[in-house]
Order: C-alpha cells, then sequence, then structure tokens
C-alpha cells in the first residue's frame, strides 16, 4: 500500500465506477481472509441490503467495517504500520479491492444495460412456466391493488403520458399503502436499493439474467405479499435506452400470487400502461426470469412480451 491512512471518502473513491462485492457468491480468496482477519461474512451481508450485493453508496457503509473490525476506530484506517508492513485493514482493504476487479470481469457484474445479450431464447407459458407441487405451495395472496392509467395519472398530474408508467406504478403501490396502514405505510428505496435480476439485453428486449438476483427477487416479492405490500417491478419489453439500468422500458405493480389450473406460480400486476388492467406474470423454470407472454395482437405494450429487470424494495424490508 502506499498510502498510511484512508478516510471514508477516499475509501469509497477506490471502488469508483460500477463496482460490486456479492456476498452470496464470495471468492474462495476474500472468503479465506474475512476467516484469517476473523470478519464475519454476516457483516458484509448486514451492508449489503435485500439483495447481498454490496454497491454503489453501500460502499460507505463498508467503510465503518475496515475501519473497526479489529477494534481499533479512528478516523482514518490504519493502512501501514511503522515496520512498513501492511496492517490487518490494510489487508482487508486490499482483499475487497481484489474482490471487485475479479468481478468487474465477470459479465454479471457489469454496470448494466452496458453490453449486449446474445440472442435470449422467447418465453412460452406452455413450454417454460415453473409447476409447482401442491404440497410445495405458498399461500394465495390477493391484495386487491386498484390499477391506474399512467395518461390519466399524467393529466393529472401535468406528466408525459406516454412516459408516466413509473411514478403511476408508484402511485398504485403508495395510494394501497396508505389506505391499509396509514402512517406506518412502508417507504419505497431509491434505485440504489434495486435488486437488479438483468445485466444485459438483446436485440429483442429479452434478457440475461443473474439466476440467484432472480431467485432473491422472487422471494423478496414473496416476503413483501406476505406482509401485505405491493411490489414495484421494472419490466423490459423492447431493446431501448431508458431509465437508469439502460433495459428497463415501463414498470408494474405485483400484487398477486397464485396458481393456475396446471400448478403453474404465478403473479399479477397492475398495468398503467393498459389502463391499470390487470396483467400475469410466470416463472421461468430453468433460470427463474420473471415473463409475461403477449399476444402480439396490437403495438401497445398490453400485447408485448415483458421480462422482469430489476424489483424495487422497501425501507425496513429487507
Amino acid at each position: 500500500m502506499s498510502v498510511n491512512s484512508l478516510s471514508a471518502s477516499r475509501f469509497a473513491k477506490q471502488f469508483s465506477g460500477h463496482s460490486v462485492i456479492d456476498t452470496n457468491n464470495l471468492s474462495a480468496d476474500l472468503k479465506t481472509k474475512l476467516k484469517e482477519l476473523n470478519v464475519s461474512e454476516a457483516d458484509l451481508k448486514a451492508i449489503a441490503g435485500a439483495d447481498g450485493q454490496i454497491k454503489g453508496s453501500e460502499f460507505k457503509k463498508l467503510f465503518a467495517l475496515v475501519d473497526g473490525f479489529d477494534g481499533k476506530t479512528d478516523k482514518k484506517a490504519r493502512l501501514i504500520d511503522g515496520s512498513g508492513q501492511a496492517t490487518p485493514t490494510a489487508q482487508l482493504n486490499q482483499a475487497l479491492l481484489d474482490e471487485v476487479k475479479a468481478n468487474r470481469a465477470q459479465a454479471q457484474y457489469a454496470k448494466p444495460g452496458t453490453t449486449s445479450a446474445p440472442k435470449q431464447t422467447p418465453l412460452t407459458v406452455d413450454t417454460n412456466a415453473l409447476e409447482v407441487d401442491a404440497k410445495d405451495r405458498l399461500p394465495e395472496v390477493n391484495l386487491g391493488v386498484k390499477g391506474q392509467s399512467q395518461y390519466d395519472y399524467a393529466e393529472k398530474n401535468g406528466l408525459d403520458g406516454d412516459t408516466a408508467c413509473f411514478p403511476t406504478a408508484v402511485s398504485q403501490c403508495e395510494t394501497y399503502n396508505k389506505k391499509e396502514f396509514g402512517k406506518a405505510a412502508p417507504k419505497l428505496n431509491g434505485p440504489d436499493q434495486t435488486i437488479q435480476v438483468a445485466y444485459a439485453e438483446d436485440k429483442k428486449g429479452r434478457l440475461a439474467i443473474d439466476p440467484t438476483q432472480a431467485k432473491i427477487a422472487r422471494e423478496y416479492i414473496d416476503k413483501a405479499l406476505d406482509a401485505g405490500y405491493p411490489v414495484l417491478v421494472g419490466a423490459s419489453y423492447a431493446d431501448k435506452n431508458y431509465n437508469h439500468d439502460k433495459m428497463t422500458d415501463h414498470f408494474v405493480s405485483i400484487d398477486r400470487r397464485g396458481y393456475d389450473d396446471k400448478g403453474r406460480l404465478f403473479y399479477e400486476y397492475k398495468d398503467p400502461g393498459d389502463g391499470g388492467r390487470t396483467g400475469r406474470l410466470y416463472v421461468d423454470k430453468d433460470t427463474g426470469k420473471l415473463f409475461k407472454e403477449g399476444d402480439h395482437k396490437t403495438g401497445f405494450v398490453s400485447s408485448a412480451d415483458y421480462e422482469i429487470t430489476q424489483v424495487r424494495t422497501y425501507k425496513g424490508l429487507e
């Protein structure tokens, strides 16, 4: 190490750009170093939040762990001791930097939407939808969220109706939560706390996803529905360059979990782009990807295929 100490701001700058430490898939080298230094993986998971990945603003929280894991907390982490040898703090810092560098070489940890995916296979309900044995099914949940049209919402709020799906989908969730929970209604986190399932899309807007994140996202949807909260999710239906992940083209609000007559798990949602009407997502049995098979009868989003890119989280529901 070439510096004697590291402040919180300088620590975070080391991880500038898109950096990821995935606590669901730590490298053997980092696990060994954590064990050697007596640092708990659980401490990293606590920082990572619902998706299990440390990224963005969470690196600022990581500094407190690096600075104080050995009980010698000060305003600056000491990186070099008097003999010129790396301190335990410096060793942990370097191990985390090495982890980020290794992850940057893996497609699923690249900045979302910065590369194109190879051609993805279209998904159909009959061929791809996950069937769940009766003994393994979760209780059905139907919150009955009232759907809203993004065009009506836009007119009332002075917005462009063609791009108002996000605030309308948020309103669907918040209006329901306020009615059901009053002052105790949960608050949505910002985009930095998103569970990002997709990392690339092909020319048709079909997604390459991280199966681990898909599993985490679905578990989060189940957890939120069981708590009585509708879930805001992003969807891709074309190769467009919208929103912070450059893949999400649309937003809807999931409010129901159930099983069809063939035992296939589904999640229903209210779609602002379809006048607030109900649509249905299924689960790809191979990847865990949530998808809607469109009927392709019109050029409207209601007829398009959807694949879920991301799940937005609530504060306090980790």
